[in-house]
């Protein structure tokens, strides 16, 4: 499966490529949404994790970028350390099929994009 992931949180995203990789996926990790754009403007993914609150372009603007754009006809979670925050009614309705709490746990990550396969 590819799978990529957007977040600011550098040691973050270390650990989930690695742990992404060790489990057989594709993986590629970007520490802003901008890079994120220009890579599936060129490649198609099965899963894309966004971090919900980045600087530049939080993970609601990045949906409603990427829906408008249709570039990710992919699975779209968003991770956040701040779901008090998320309004998951706009999530949905912008393509987002799970709002995962930042404090997940590795196995229920793997489990969520097991999901979409």
């Amino acid at each position: 499966m590819n799978v990529a992931i957007v977040d600011n949180n550098l040691p973050l995203l270390r650990i989930l490529e690695v742990l992404f990789r060790g489990e057989g996926h594709q993986a590629a990790v970007f520490h802003d949404a901008v890079q994120a754009i220009d890579f599936l403007r060129k490649r198609s993914l099965d899963v894309l994790i966004v971090d919900y609150v980045m600087p530049e372009l939080n993970g609601t603007k990045l949906s409603e970028r990427l829906k408008r754009n249709r570039l990710c006809p992919c699975q779209l979670i968003i991770s956040s350390g701040h779901l008090y925050q998320t309004n998951r009614d706009e999530l949905t309705r912008l393509g987002v099929r799970d709002v995962l709490a930042k404090s997940f746990d590795l196995d229920t990550v793997l489990l969520d994009v097991a999901g979409s396969e």
